[in-house]
């Protein structure tokens, strides 16, 4: 009964930390494909929107970063965390896995309007 308890936070928190990862990979690659595209001329106009694609694209990669660290120093906290400490830990890793998820959202919103503007182009 209590090895279930604390191995069900862990294993959830490698399922987002997988998720994470791939997200990241994705949006690494959407940021090459928009480094290829920029190194063409383009109107002054583009450039703007190719620029605000950039700014979102750090600000996203960026917070993803931060959440995977933390994810990170939750997983490691709970092994050694008591099991009554451990019911703490999970409660802060779900409030961080709800943020991971509003931010996979807004990756996969930034990644859908890079595709929807090279199409454009």
């Amino acid at each position: 009964m209590k090895a279930n308890f604390i191995a069900r936070p862990t294993i959830l928190s490698c399922l987002w930390l997988r998720e994470i990862s791939v997200s990241l990979r994705a949006l690494g690659m959407q940021k090459w494909l928009l480094r290829n595209n920029q190194e063409q001329k383009n109107p002054p106009r583009t450039q703007v929107k190719e620029m605000n694609l950039w700014r979102n694209h750090r600000k996203a990669i960026l917070q993803l970063k931060n959440h995977y660290k933390m994810m990170l120093q939750l997983k490691s906290k709970c092994k050694i965390a008591s099991l009554s400490q451990n019911h703490l830990k999970t409660l802060q890793q779900c409030r961080v896995q709800q943020k991971v998820k509003e931010l996979l959202r807004v990756s996969q919103r930034v990644m859908l309007s890079t595709r929807s503007h090279q199409k454009e182009a």
